[in-house]
């Protein structure tokens, strides 16, 4: 018997909880506040949604070789939103993410992998549309 779990991972769902963790963790430079007091999902421009669903593709593509049991175990949460969710902190260098969930090995893989891909900005445009830079 296998101690592994079957890996089907929706994308979507990944990237909803991506751009979710974007949003709380990204203040407006302006105001220092963060851009989920004032915007949702619906707010962040399609060339956006798009770079960050290539972004989330990518990674997931890259998990084939790993057990992901212990990270889908340690978190308590589901798998799909949780990748989506560290995948972001991670990447962009915020105190927590896939090293710190008590996932032995497999978060630091995934901690490399993250940042591997570099670091991603959501900044307000003129228009009121949010943008990655």
């Amino acid at each position: 018997m296998s101690n592994t779990i079957d890996i089907d991972i929706d994308i979507e769902t990944v990237l909803a909880h991506y751009l979710i963790a974007a949003l709380w963790s990204s203040t407006h430079p302006d105001t220092e506040r963060p851009l989920d007091d004032d915007h949702d999902a619906s707010d962040i421009h399609g060339s956006a949604v798009a770079a960050s669903r290539a972004d989330v593709a990518r990674f997931v593509a890259s998990l084939d070789d790993l057990d992901l049991t212990p990270y889908d175990e340690a978190t308590g949460h589901p798998l799909d939103e949780m990748l989506g969710h560290d995948l972001w902190l991670t990447r962009n260098g915020h105190g927590v993410g896939f090293w710190d969930r008590g996932a032995g090995p497999v978060g630091l893989q995934l901690t490399t992998l993250a940042q591997a891909m570099g670091e991603v900005d959501l900044y307000p445009g003129d228009d009121g549309a949010l943008y990655l830079m």
